[in-house]
């Protein structure tokens, strides 16, 4: 989840029981722009009306349907800005004819690719590609980067606290193939590949003007959030997706905050130890928003049924500032290039799975939120009369207590308001989350400092599409505890995300290989 941390669940009960309930509106972009403005950023790029878009990506992808191919470059100084630009981004937008307009459109359709200079070390186990997918949450300085570059290559150092379960997440961890991060900055991508030599693909997401960057060097790309993929396969291809449905992070965020929002966050951090980032401001579309960043592997690989040279990569990150509709509409965008692909498709990313609308809570909205809909309208007149009757209104907090658990244990199930996220990827590709089951649901990939079992969620997720139906996931983990491990205070852990893991067979025993 990037920017404004997820305030705890219990906060949303127990302070403000109804917050989660407001409306979020898409932000007025449909991917569409006038002549002669800002048509360099959509070259071969047309929003997708619906789902029904069929996108043929074997042998070359094509671009339609938001899916194109990004101007690939090795040169730092192509994303560079200078201080006064990104000052005067934060005081108000450029008009579009501007140089400085001109030159973010050109940010947003460029992506890094680059190799090692010296390769890593050959895959512990080559029969086996291990992927891990993780929001690192923009590390705000370079011992928090050390740290994380400790943790991927396993040293022991990197951690403040030590036991043998930590010490095997820590191993496990170390020989990962890919990472799928988010929330990474161009800076740390780059130092996290060339630290493990790992061929990189990075995509921007923001440009970052806010408070949170301040002090950052924005020649060197740390002024520019996004989504890495770090592979120890060589990376054949890039494209991304820039979603059509998007939601503002400039306007509201450089106002004051709001007392409803300034007490859910003073909330957070005291009960929970909650991340709380309140000082993220990012011009909206077309100079930013959420992408998900595609790359082609060579992988050799033999399934069940099938083999192959190559597979896709297909690194998420959905919209938290808004309701489960929009994350919805934004995921509906990418099935359609999943459901055409002839490659087997690793997909998966922080998709930001919260069941609420993260926007700025103002009073406005919060009792706005109330009442938006027929059905809240209903089901809230219902509670109000069930205290009225006896025992019923017993009846009703026992269901609401269960609805409330069923729905922050299991992200899937209809209790929850992105149910209908899942049922869509189930719909159209057949397959379910690869993530690894608790006792009522998921493992959790995120949670405030403590207490854990509370101020939880499920937010991150990855699952394998593989048309031939020759591969399969063999094992998957959370590393909650390596997390925890990093420090023995809430503000110096590394992120407030885990590391999600899936294993997937690349040779498994002839006898299983059939032609």
């Amino acid at each position: 989840m990037a920017g404004r941390r997820l305030i705890p669940t219990a906060t949303t009960l127990f302070f403000l029981p109804a917050a989660a309930f407001s409306r979020a509106q898409d932000f007025p972009w449909n991917g569409s722009f006038e002549p002669g403005t800002l048509e360099q950023l959509v070259e071969g790029f047309e929003a997708p009306p619906t789902c029904a878009a069929a996108i043929p990506i074997a042998p070359e992808p094509k671009t339609p349907g938001g899916v194109f191919e990004p101007e690939p470059t090795q040169d730092i100084g192509a994303f560079s800005m200078t201080a006064d630009e990104v000052a005067s981004i934060r005081e108000s937008l450029p008009l579009p004819e501007s140089p400085t307009a001109r030159r973010m459109l050109e940010l947003m359709r460029r992506t890094y690719v680059s190799q090692p200079r010296s390769l890593a070390p050959p895959p512990a186990n080559p029969e086996r590609l291990r992927i891990v997918t993780w929001n690192i949450d923009l590390p705000q300085n370079d011992l928090d980067v050390d740290s994380i570059i400790g943790v991927m290559k396993g040293r022991e150092d990197s951690l403040s606290k030590l036991n043998s379960h930590i010490r095997r997440e820590l191993s496990e961890v170390s020989k990962t193939d890919v990472y799928m991060l988010q929330d990474i900055s161009l800076h740390m991508a780059i130092r996290l590949a060339a630290s493990l030599g790992y061929h990189l693909a990075w995509a921007p997401e923001f440009i970052e003007v806010g408070a949170n960057v301040r002090g950052k060097d924005p020649t060197r790309g740390e002024h520019l959030t996004g989504n890495a993929t770090l592979s120890r396969h060589p990376i054949e291809k890039v494209w991304f997706l820039r979603f059509a449905h998007q939601n503002g992070w400039y306007e509201e965020e450089r106002r004051k905050l709001p007392l409803i929002e300034r007490s859910k966050n003073g909330v957070g951090r005291r009960a929970f130890s909650a991340i709380i980032d309140e000082a993220e401001v990012r011009p909206p579309p077309p100079y930013g928003g959420r992408v998900a960043l595609i790359a082609r592997i060579r992988c050799p690989y033999r399934g069940a049924v099938s083999e192959g040279s190559t597979m896709l990569l297909i690194n998420i990150h959905l919209e938290n500032k808004g309701e489960s509709p929009l994350r919805r509409r934004q995921m509906g965008e990418l099935i359609p290039f999943i459901q055409q692909s002839r490659e087997p498709v690793v997909f998966g990313g922080d998709l930001n799975t919260t069941d609420s609308d993260g926007r700025i809570q103002s009073t406005k909205r919060f009792l706005k939120g109330q009442v938006n809909t027929p059905g809240k309208v209903i089901f809230k007149g219902f509670g109000v009369g069930a205290r009225f009757v006896p025992y019923a209104g017993w009846a009703k907090t026992g269901f609401d207590l269960f609805r409330w658990v069923k729905s922050k244990e299991d992200p899937t199930s209809k209790w929850n308001g992105e149910h209908r996220l899942f049922r869509d990827v189930e719909s159209a590709l057949g397959v379910k989350p690869a993530n690894p089951r608790d006792k009522i649901g998921y493992k959790r990939t995120w949670s405030t400092w403590r207490p854990r079992q509370v101020a939880a969620g499920t937010l991150d997720w990855i699952t394998l599409y593989d048309p031939q139906h020759g591969l399969s996931v063999s094992e998957s983990r959370v590393y909650e505890r390596l997390i925890h491990s990093s420090a023995d205070s809430a503000s110096d852990r590394i992120s407030d995300h885990f590391p999600l893991r899936i294993d997937i067979p690349l040779n498994p025993p002839q006898s299983t290989f059939r032609r």
